[in-house]
């Protein structure tokens, strides 16, 4: 991981830039601040409500039947006893945990709102940890005067966050034909590319028919995609949840509207050829730019989104690290483009096979120079993960059926699958056989179930990849992990084996697979069961708000982007081990991460993300209401949370400087922000 490049966080803005007019307001606004988030907070404890649920407090048992709900820890930045959040349909909602006083660094700044000091604060943390009583205040620290907005019209600047410090690129020789980037201001020489603006698809181009769910519009909206929007709530009720469903499974390609998007962006269309490896040499931070927008414009754009969710969970399965020592640098894009993305939604079986030949994991996991016939040669990380991660897996018990004999076995089998390096010829990096390099003696597996038999050379490493893509302990381990990226983090036992069944009564295709899983009744009842991990919550910030945000390969938009999920330690293709980013809430539930998050949607609804616009006065407007607290519940459907309580909408209103009764006309763009504000940081926003 030595070659990552990190990035300090935005320095705070310097409150000199904030007219006179808003300083008078600056007390009052903290002192609602507090009351507002401490009234949220008490809202969201109250809240019965099963559709769209937030984070919960452990129940007695899961509605599902599947065994223990999943507990997801998080340690706050103190050191204190973990806080302990349900990711579970039923109970009640639990406030999201917030920073500790103890807690400092840039992670704290420009959060949400101007509220009080933190040494003004008492800030408790949930079910008695660390102390404090659940009805205290909660304050979430933040710049004490932020800038005023920038303007919505005219070409942003090129810094990631608007008054923060640019990211530059850090490898020598990197960015050699890029433009120029200017702190607070300046312009992209390469242009912005452009202003992405999202577009639903309402026809039905493959006229499938509606499948059986009993699953609801609003948890189909956010498990199904990155993120609900009100055109794409009003096409789900048009089509029904199950027609949606069906619609989404039926389109097993890429969008070529989102695709469009992405012209430019020719780092990521090399191949694994030579051309790819000298200009991931000298450009590796522009390719890494252009593999982490890429990745954000299709999940937010793309009218396929269900196919780049799939994209996304192979991507982990999968995962290759961009830079580890350096020699995957160049292959990690042909990894995604022309080896993930191809096989995303067609066959367990293709893309098991399509992964063994990938340059970029036979060179990640070290197979390219695994050499059977020499002292010390045999390298057994492809054959291990290929067993523990890629086919019959680890059990949630940690119990698996292979030992290390057959890891080893698997390692003679795949011995000789390897690259060329040829640089006389041009090419770096194509899948060749080394028959030189396999292992000719008897191999055998599982005791005996799987053999060489008459295989020889490439043939024996072919065969064994067909007999591990049907072993019904690679079954359970595909369709647990199904399950647990669609249904929650402990998903039903009695799911995770009647998807395993199908998986293998289909010859492992993926579509029906997934079917089962999406018109499950554990499925079904699902709702509030998962954790969206950064990557997700960013892009469901922008599909909610409809937010614009600029395409092009060197746009500021591309660099805020980058430098937000590396902030939030979720970019793509950075993960360090074989296993790809986890699934599960506990990693993921922590101050600083909840804290990133609320910072990013702050900026996004305050138009502070640099590349990106949000319409604020759109948001008002489809909003309606003839009061703040009125406004405050249309902004709240608007982003998908539904209809709320009314003492969390008076909160709300409260924290964004208004009274909840007066009238909605009096709030100025800032304050309607800041309700946006508010409501992208709500527990239940951060599940999907």
């Amino acid at each position: 991981m030595t070659d990552h490049v990190t990035t300090d966080d935005p320095a705070p803005d310097d409150p000199a830039t904030e007219p006179e007019t808003r300083t008078a307001s600056i007390p009052r606004r903290r002192a609602l601040g507090v009351a507002a988030l401490g009234l949220l907070a008490a809202a969201c404890r109250q809240s019965g409500e099963q559709e769209a649920t937030g984070l919960r407090p452990t129940p007695a048992s899961s509605p599902s039947g599947g065994g223990d709900p999943g507990v997801g820890a998080a340690t706050d930045a103190s050191g204190a006893a973990p806080l302990r959040v349900t990711l579970d349909g039923s109970g009640e909602p639990a406030a999201l945990p917030v920073p500790t006083p103890t807690a400092t660094g840039p992670e704290l700044d420009q959060v949400l709102l101007p509220v009080a000091d933190q040494a003004d604060a008492t800030i408790p943390t949930q079910g008695g940890a660390g102390g404090g009583s659940p009805d205290d205040p909660m304050v979430v620290v933040v710049d004490p005067d932020p800038p005023a907005d920038p303007p919505t019209t005219g070409p942003p600047s090129n810094d990631p966050m608007d008054g923060g410090e640019v990211m530059e690129d850090e490898q020598p020789g990197s960015d050699t034909g890029g433009g120029s980037d200017q702190t607070g201001g300046g312009s992209d020489t390469g242009g912005d590319g452009g202003v992405a603006r999202p577009t639903d698809d309402p026809t039905n181009p493959t006229d499938q028919p509606p499948v059986t769910t009993g699953a609801s519009v609003a948890l189909v909206a956010s498990r199904v995609t990155f993120g609900a929007s009100p055109s794409l709530m009003a096409e789900i009720r048009r089509r029904s949840a199950g027609g949606y469903i069906a619609d989404q499974l039926a389109r097993t390609g890429p969008d070529p509207q989102a695709e469009s998007l992405l012209d430019g962006y020719g780092l990521m269309n090399r191949g694994a050829s030579k051309a790819a490896y000298d200009a991931a040499s000298r450009q590796g931070n522009k390719l890494q730019l252009q593999l982490t927008h890429a990745t954000v414009l299709r999940a937010v754009y793309s009218r396929h989104q269900l196919y780049e969710m799939m994209c996304q969970l192979w991507a982990d399965h999968f995962n290759v690290e961009l830079f580890g020592d350096g020699r995957t640098r160049h292959l990690v894009a042909d990894h995604q483009e022309n080896v993930i993305r191809p096989n995303a939604m067609g066959s367990f079986r293709d893309l098991l096979v399509a992964t063994a030949h990938s340059p970029a994991m036979l060179t990640y996991l070290d197979n390219d120079g695994s050499n059977a016939n020499a002292n010390q040669g045999l390298n057994e990380n492809y054959g291990r993960e290929l067993l523990e991660l890629h086919t019959l897996g680890i059990d949630e018990n940690g119990n698996h059926v292979y030992t290390e004999a057959d890891v080893r076995a698997a390692a003679m089998a795949m011995s000789g699958w390897s690259i060329v390096t040829d640089r006389k010829a041009g090419d770096y990096s194509s899948f060749t056989f080394r028959g030189d390099h396999h292992h000719r003696g008897d191999i055998s597996l599982l005791n005996g179930a799987w053999t060489r038999g008459s295989t020889t050379g490439k043939a024996t490493g072919d065969s064994l990849l067909q007999f591990l893509v049907t072993h019904p302990s690679t079954a359970r381990h595909i369709a647990r992990k199904l399950c647990l990226r669609f249904v929650s983090d402990d998903p039903p036992a009695s799911l995770i084996d009647s998807t395993a069944r199908v998986y293998l009564a289909n010859d492992t295709r993926i579509v029906p697979t997934l079917r089962h899983v999406l018109t499950s009744d554990a499925f079904a009842s699902s709702a509030g069961q998962k954790l969206r991990r950064p990557i997700e919550y960013v892009a469901a910030a922008l599909r909610a708000t409809g937010a614009e945000m600029a395409s092009g390969p060197d746009s500021g938009a591309a660099r805020a982007i980058r430098s937000a999920l590396q902030t939030m330690d979720n970019q793509p293709w950075t993960w360090s081990q074989p296993d790809g980013f986890p699934e599960r809430a506990n990693h993921w539930l922590t101050t600083h991460g909840l804290t990133q998050r609320w910072q990013m949607g702050a900026r996004v609804a305050r138009n502070r993300v640099n590349g990106i616009r949000t319409n604020v006065d759109s948001l008002r407007s489809a909003a309606g209401g003839s009061t703040a607290q009125e406004l405050a519940g249309g902004l709240a459907v608007q982003l998908g949370l539904g209809t709320r309580p009314a003492a969390e909408l008076a909160a709300v209103a409260t924290g964004a400087g208004l009274d909840p009764a007066e009238p909605a006309g009096t709030a100025d763009e800032r304050e309607v922000a800041d309700m946006v504000s508010l409501l992208l940081a709500h527990p239940i926003f951060q599940t999907r």
